[in-house]
């Protein structure tokens, strides 16, 4: 049986939200109001859901089961609480996001944002200032991003389209990097170059940017780098490959 859990708390521009699950959705949302409002959707009854202030930071957490499926769990039974939040805070806001078990998603944000899954996709739509993207087992879709982001997914995919980043880190160890361009295999290595057409605003350049000298690399998003395996050799090390697109160094 479903229960919705609604709180709503004051909060400035510049406040903190903090979103700890272990199973279901987090969605994040900007809005105009000087107020964070966080409505926890629970799937069973007993699973346990913190949300309170903590003076400008708000959090919402759900916890882990210590009453009789506790027991269970000596025997590798144990039960699984799943909840869903949607939260709406001020723009200017900074995030804390973390799950198991779930999909991400937040938009129209701007703060320090950091988000960390392990099995789920992290969708980031219109987020500025800074960001750090990590997924185990799930793919990360950013669009139109703005200032400084590092992206790293194990297992999937990562997809960077418009925006107008001042520097950019994308990691895959197993899985594909991709913009507007077409994706590249070499060595059993899947990677993609991120494409300037795709990193401002979606509109794409009549000729290819001129190359770049080492001075530069901090002030622009022209030469972007991915650390990846080579799988099909079976080596642990990873390789550094170089992703370009009519770009030098």
């Amino acid at each position: 049986m479903e229960e919705q859990i609604k709180k709503t708390f004051a909060t400035p521009e510049g406040c903190d939200l903090v979103v700890e699950n272990i199973q279901g959705r987090i969605d994040v949302k900007g809005w105009d109001r000087p107020e964070t409002e966080v409505v926890a959707v629970r799937h069973q009854e007993w699973a346990e859901v913190e949300i309170h202030q903590e003076g400008r930071r708000v959090v919402a957490r759900t916890e882990d089961e210590r009453g009789p499926g506790g027991v269970l769990s000596w025997f590798g039974i144990k039960r699984v609480p799943a909840v869903d939040y949607t939260v709406h805070v001020p723009h200017a806001s900074n995030l804390r996001l973390k799950s198991v078990n779930g999909p991400m998603h937040v938009a129209q944000v701007h703060g320090e944002i950091r988000t960390n899954n392990v099995d789920g996709s992290v969708t980031l739509d219109s987020i500025a200032d800074q960001v750090i993207c990590e997924t185990v087992n799930g793919s990360v879709r950013a669009v139109h991003l703005e200032g400084e982001a590092r992206l790293k997914a194990v297992n999937g995919k990562l997809q960077v389209q418009g925006g107008k980043l001042s520097g950019l880190t994308a990691e895959a160890v197993n899985g594909q990097i991709a913009g507007l361009g077409r994706p590249v295999a070499a060595h059993g290595v899947v990677a993609a170059p991120l494409l300037l057409a795709g990193l401002h605003d979606g509109q794409e350049q009549p000729s290819p940017a001129p190359p770049l000298r080492r001075n530069q690399w901090r002030s622009s998003l022209k030469l972007l780098y991915t650390q990846t395996r080579l799988l099909s050799m079976g080596k642990g090390q990873p390789q550094l490959f170089k992703l370009n697109s009519g770009l030098g160094g």
